[in-house]
């Protein structure tokens, strides 16, 4: 396989790890407005009103910040940094898809045992909801090293997304002399 085709294989699976973690993020969002608005409901019995008001302290604010907010930075860093540093994801595919699975399997086991333990009392919902936490942290951790190595230059499979063409017009331009100078003004 050819360095072009690593390149395009590569700049299609930033475009779909991306689009995964906006549709994602699009989808907590609208789950986390449906779940508002049953927190508001008026009809709802008492005691459900409060065990959902104490869930929201807790499960509403993650669910939106863990959920809505960290997936679409994910999903537009994933995007917006190696283009930025000129190369693409050093890992990718593999361990960008392995730390978007592991991070959206921890935070809806998190949530949802976070969520579980307002309306059942039991100790397994709490490892539930660490191991979830867990997992979240994991993914996290691979997040960071995923676009640390990219953005440091750490060797890997493509060194750089900007075509070959481009690059020696780019030098070029440089040795010819071409480049833009500061004229003083008389």
């Amino acid at each position: 396989m050819g360095i072009a085709a690593v390149k395009d294989r590569t700049r299609r699976s930033v475009r779909r790890l991306s689009m995964a973690y906006y549709g994602t993020s699009l989808a907590y969002l609208a789950v986390g407005a449906l779940f508002l608005a049953v927190m508001d409901y008026p009809a709802l019995p008492g005691g459900l009103v409060l065990k959902l008001k104490g869930a929201a302290g807790t499960v509403f604010n993650l669910w939106h910040l863990y959920g809505f907010v960290g997936s679409m930075i994910m999903g537009v860093s994933y995007t917006m940094l190696p283009a930025m540093a000129s190369q693409p994801l050093i890992r990718l595919p593999r361990l960008a898809w392995v730390q978007f699975w592991l991070y959206q399997a921890g935070l809806l086991l998190s949530m949802g045992a976070r969520a579980g333990r307002f309306f059942v009392a039991d100790p397994s919902l709490g490892w539930a909801a660490w191991s979830g936490t867990l997992a979240l942290a994991g993914s996290i951790v691979l997040y960071a090293y995923n676009l640390g190595t990219t953005l440091l230059g750490v060797p890997g499979e493509v060194r750089s997304v900007v075509p070959e063409d481009v690059r020696e017009r780019i030098a070029e331009r440089r040795a010819g002399g071409k480049e833009a100078t500061v004229h003083e003004r008389s």
